[in-house]
């Protein structure tokens, strides 16, 4: 749950145009600027020097925050949590402080401390409110993380429509994850008027951000013709670029085109080793896409003991065609799972449960 990586990049904005000026040494010309009397100056100063002075950066920064500097509360609340000995007491102190002084990140990270209990007894309604503050001072994954909350409806009555209007909020302020999740409410209309092409537009948007998972889902919708004029090529040639990203159900769906000759020439044992790493993703698709070729030796050599923790894997994750092949592993007690009728029935029925067209052999 850490989003400090995210409060960095909002640091090296406000510092960027010391690392432009050519031919001089940033931390230099910082610290030049901060003995003239610039807050902000000594405040980047001990950002970029912390590692090699931590001890006098602490200082500058609880000389900051004492100067009401909220950016400086948060930094010197991270160093404490993140310590070897975390310190959490002082850390809610700082971003309490923060966070009254109204800085998003730092009401973002309290909220943290409250739900992981670190420093504070656990409060996950204090949480919230922290979470909604953090999203009213503009933080955009605070309000991305109270759409999902409002969605699931678990600390919060469910509410798609509340949901839907903090996801785009955390669009608006260039969250890439916030739009691509934004785009599948506008797919299945949840909290707003159904709109194929404007989810296809929002995973377009968070693509081109460098999200794969983006990439992935603006790929489904050229495979399947939704939002968008059907296009097998620029599916596969999105899928591998989410692929690339290690985005395990791309990975997925590109072996199902590769293997199947979608978009281009069929593969099974290409198919394969995308199916392999989309399951060493923690993709149950993939997994499952792996354990049926294995189950054929499509691509692979058959193996019939490998394949059976893979199909398991799909059929707990509701893939009917796993659960069929399972059905089949038993009556004829492949893989050396026990034949039984009993379980190949079992197995059937979960198959035709989840979907699985084709009835068990």
């Amino acid at each position: 749950m850490n989003r400090f990586l995210s409060f960095v990049a909002v640091a090296l904005v406000l510092t960027s145009c010391a690392f432009h000026r050519v031919g001089t040494d940033p931390r230099s010309e910082l610290k030049q600027e901060c003995e003239a009397g610039s807050d902000a100056a000594c405040h980047d100063h001990a950002f970029f020097t912390y590692d090699a002075n931590p001890r006098e950066a602490e200082v500058t920064y609880r000389r900051l925050c004492e100067k009401q500097l909220a950016r400086a509360c948060s930094n010197l609340a991270h160093r404490l949590a993140e310590r070897a000995t975390p310190d959490f007491e002082q850390a809610r102190g700082l971003y309490d402080k923060g966070c009254e002084l109204k800085d998003g990140v730092a009401c973002h990270h309290l909220a943290n401390l409250y739900i992981l209990a670190q420093g504070v007894e656990k409060d996950d309604q204090r949480a919230l409110a922290l979470l909604r503050k953090s999203c009213d001072l503009l933080y955009a994954q605070a309000c991305f993380r109270v759409s999902v909350i409002t969605q699931r409806g678990k600390l919060t009555p469910a509410d798609s429509q509340k949901a839907f209007e903090y996801m785009e909020r955390g669009c608006v302020l260039n969250d890439s994850m916030s739009c691509h999740d934004l785009g599948y409410m506008y797919l299945e209309g949840r909290g707003t008027t159904m709109a194929a092409e404007r989810a296809a537009e929002l995973f377009r948007s968070s693509c081109d951000r460098g999200l794969p998972r983006g990439c992935g889902s603006l790929a489904y919708l050229y495979q399947t013709g939704t939002g968008a004029a059907q296009n097998h090529d620029e599916a596969r040639r999105l899928n591998t670029k989410a692929c690339q990203g290690d985005d395990g159900p791309s990975c997925a769906n590109l072996g199902f085109m590769v293997q199947t000759g979608l978009g281009g020439p069929s593969d099974p044992k290409w198919a394969a080793q995308l199916y392999s790493k989309a399951c060493g993703l923690k993709d149950a698709l993939g997994c499952s896409n792996l354990g049926t070729l294995m189950a054929d030796g499509l691509g692979v050599e058959r193996d019939d003991e490998a394949a059976v923790p893979l199909l398991q894997i799909g059929c707990a994750d509701k893939i009917g065609e796993a659960c069929r092949y399972l059905a089949d592993f038993h009556a004829t007690g492949r893989g050396r799972l026990p034949k039984s009728n009993e379980m190949r029935e079992f197995f059937c029925q979960k198959a035709l449960e989840y979907g699985e067209q084709v009835s068990c052999r």
